[in-house]
């Protein structure tokens, strides 16, 4: 199934900033035609901006779950979707009580982000109350089936048909095959973090534990978000969970002889799943 997940402020609140950069560019008379707003209209808001934030962390979380589609549309298996509703619903819920706060002392948080603004602050710019603030807000996840290129066939039908229906199968194979390839970059890139952090001919590195903890969710969650089997990709990430996933950050701070250890496991698998056709 494909799923989208929007979070975000409301296009109508970002449409006035473009509004109010326009006016400011024909009244300046700017002979570029354009001028350098690096605010945006929520900037002087700390709580605004730290809603944005979270809006953008739970995008995050919700991308890590899933694989790419096309643009804003991530894929995943249908018998995931029980819990990529439940884990959708949990993700959005913690942004009720930023939103019910910032409804609570709006005028505060509006007069803040139009002094931020300087120059450029308009209030006029801005939702009136906190509860037209609030109706803006966007936070919606939508499902939907992949299409099958028969069924574009039987509904176009012809010559027209025909071709409409290979491109989508053209497009769906290229898809999937993206998908997959993503879910081992990022196998790949947090081995080759663990790489950069035990290089023994470095000086010494920091070692953290989110490296350690990626690690551990990129092999624990390989085999469900895979769209479909692959059995060498799956092999190694076995061999990965056995000899590093026991590793800690306290054994790469202090041991050597075991920071040595992870270097060259972590450098050859990376190397081994770099190699492979995944698709």
């Amino acid at each position: 199934m494909t799923g989208k997940l929007k979070l975000c402020l409301g296009c109508r609140q970002s449409m006035k900033l473009k509004g109010a950069t326009a006016k400011i560019i024909k009244e300046s008379e700017a002979e570029s035609g354009s001028i350098g707003v690096s605010a945006k209209l929520w900037s002087g808001s700390k709580k605004v901006t730290a809603l944005a934030r979270a809006f953008t962390a739970a995008n995050i979380s919700f991308n890590s779950i899933t694989l790419p589609w096309s643009d804003g549309v991530r894929i995943f298996k249908s018998w995931r979707i029980d819990g990529i509703y439940r884990i959708v619903r949990e993700l959005i819920a913690t942004t009720d009580p930023l939103i019910a706060d910032i409804v609570s002392n709006y005028d505060v948080e509006k007069e803040s982000a139009v002094i931020g603004l300087g120059h450029e602050g308009n209030s006029n710019n801005y939702p009136i109350s906190g509860v037209e603030f609030e109706g803006l807000i966007v936070r919606r996840f939508n499902v939907d089936t992949i299409g099958t290129s028969n069924a574009i066939l039987e509904l176009v039908g012809g010559a027209l048909g025909e071709q409409l229906s290979r491109e989508h199968e053209q497009s769906l194979r290229d898809s999937i095959g993206q998908a997959q390839g993503q879910a081992a970059e990022r196998l790949v890139s947090v081995l080759r973090r663990m790489v950069a952090v035990c290089d023994p001919n470095k000086g010494r590195t920091r070692v953290t534990d989110s490296l350690i903890n990626d690690l551990r969710e990129v092999t624990t969650n390989l085999s469900q978000v895979l769209l479909f089997p692959n059995d060498e990709l799956e092999m190694l990430n076995d061999q990965i969970i056995q000899t590093l996933g026991d590793v800690t950050r306290d054994q790469l701070a202090d041991n050597p002889t075991v920071k040595l250890n992870v270097y060259n496991t972590a450098k050859q698998m990376a190397d081994a799943i770099s190699s492979l056709t995944v698709c």
